[in-house]
């Protein structure tokens, strides 16, 4: 059914009675419910990353639900708490500059931070990303999002932060505003920066978001509501029907709540967009506002690279993915897949972006054997890499040998090993000492080190040279290291 929304519609019109069953959709002459991935599919990827807006975007999400904050230089950035801790190593990069809020950092200084690592090491150097980045990719896709601005008073309010989003929103995604389906929402939980952004921006959709019941007079300058999914009820969904405001809820993880809300609410926030998807698709509830990209009549191609190919390491994995005609396959759902035990065991999934490539890092083992497989065949056919065997190469190592210069005879000395990787990590294994003697090196014994360190006693009757040898394990190198020990009467 086609229905007229937003500000310009009339407040007050009464619903039908059949709103009390039937969602309205978000915008004209579409219906069903919208799929929104919350903070992009955070149940998958590492919450307001690219890597979680690709995935929210290959489950077909309709919309992603993304958080907006800005640097100490004014650029918009996504992230929902208030500081870096949580999401980032910023305690790490940063240590002095507690309590580490984004607004305290420039973005130089952020996007030198490791916002994946916290989530899986497979997401390690995942950055934080622009707001312009972010737009960049919805830019060339069939799906919209909801811009959540956070503690708007804190950046300016709607001269500032507001200024900020909508002049990035123009520059970098103009076809948001283009007529049609809704494809843009900026919201935020302060009816205040609402009510000011929509008398200024009135070409753009605003949405007022409540933990409880929707604010006193929301009705009279927002274009929908986002409510707790346990605050969300069909009686509200007729109220803000019949005032021309679509009603969404969130956050909602299992079925049967998903089941229950699609009878009466346009769109649900879920971190598992995937599991939405399959529900409403099974209650024939599907959104119809957002325009799929026909199949592909003929079968991709893979190309795989890798990187940091060292033993005991995590090695980097690229993959790309075309069509035969050589486009992007854009989000498309994928797994590396490694040989094991006359089988192909998945590592991890992930979902290519834009230009259809995705960047990951799996363990490095003896025997590396790995190809990529695509998951989905609602856009392109499944197909699989060829199998590829990854040469990996033992880790580098020094080892030091540390004691006095000197020593009286009969009195000993302490001689301390520190046996570590080129890239600074400690080594645990075996070494062997040996005494320069009668022209020649002479074994003495094995030190085990442990976290990088020995020490072991020696009892030289003359000035002595004595010689550390760390033994090779499965995946690092050895490493030799001698000093001289003077002895005195």
């Amino acid at each position: 059914m086609a229905v007229l929304y937003g500000r310009c519609a009339a407040a007050g019109v009464v619903a039908s009675m059949s709103l009390l069953l039937v969602p309205q959709a978000w915008g004209s002459d579409v219906s069903g419910v919208a799929v929104v991935a919350h903070r992009g599919a955070s149940g998958f990827a590492p919450e307001n990353t690219l890597s979680s807006v690709a995935q929210g975007l290959a489950d077909r999400a309709d919309f992603v639900e993304l958080d907006v904050r800005l640097t100490k230089d004014g650029v918009p950035v996504l992230m929902h708490d208030a500081t870096l801790a949580r999401t980032t190593d910023v305690e790490k990069v940063f240590p002095g500059r507690s309590p580490w809020r984004v607004e305290d950092l420039t973005l130089t200084e952020v996007l030198k931070l490791d916002a994946g690592s916290w989530m899986a090491a497979s997401y390690a150097n995942e950055r934080v990303p622009t707001l312009s980045a972010v737009l960049g990719q919805l830019s060339k896709s069939p799906n919209g999002a909801i811009l959540e601005v956070k503690d708007p008073s804190s950046y300016g309010g709607v001269n500032g932060i507001g200024a900020k989003v909508y002049e990035t929103l123009r520059t970098h995604w103009p076809d948001a505003f283009a007529p049609g389906p809704r494809r843009l929402l900026v919201s935020s939980a302060d009816p205040g920066f609402v009510q000011d952004f929509a008398a200024q921006h009135p070409e753009i959709d605003v949405s007022v978001i409540s933990k409880t019941q929707p604010p006193d007079g929301v009705t009279s300058y927002a274009d929908d509501v986002e409510v707790r999914y346990d605050q969300a009820s069909a009686d509200l969904a007729t109220e803000m029907h019949g005032a021309g405001l679509t009603l969404g809820g969130w956050t909602v993880d299992d079925r049967a709540t998903m089941r229950t809300l699609s009878n009466h609410l346009d769109s649900i926030t879920t971190n598992q967009p995937r599991l939405l998807r399959s529900t409403l698709e099974a209650d024939a509830r599907l959104y119809s506002g957002t325009s799929w990209p026909a199949r592909e009549t003929q079968s991709p191609s893979w190309r795989l690279s890798t990187s940091g190919r060292y033993l005991n390491r995590r090695v980097g994995v690229k993959g790309v993915l075309t069509t035969a005609a050589g486009s992007p396959a854009r989000w498309q759902r994928a797994a590396v897949q490694r040989w094991t035990d006359g089988s192909w065991r998945t590592l991890l999934r992930r979902a290519t972006d834009a230009s259809g490539r995705f960047a990951t890092s799996i363990p490095g083992r003896r025997g590396l054997r790995i190809r990529i497989v695509s998951l989905d065949d609602w856009h392109y056919p499944i197909v699989s890499t060829p199998a590829r065997d990854v040469v990996l190469r033992k880790v580098g190592t020094s080892i030091r040998l540390s004691g006095p210069r000197s020593a009286r005879r009969g009195d000993g000395a302490t001689l301390e090993v520190r046996w570590r990787t080129n890239d600074d990590r400690a080594v645990d294994g075996r070494a062997r000492l040996f005494r320069y003697s009668a022209g020649a090196w002479r074994y003495l014994r094995d030190v085990k080190v442990s976290s990088g360190y020995a020490a072991t006693r020696v009892r030289p009757r003359r000035s002595t040279r004595y010689q550390i040898r760390g033994r090779a394990g499965w995946w690092y190198t050895g490493a030799v290291d001698d000093k001289t020990l003077d002895v005195r009467r």
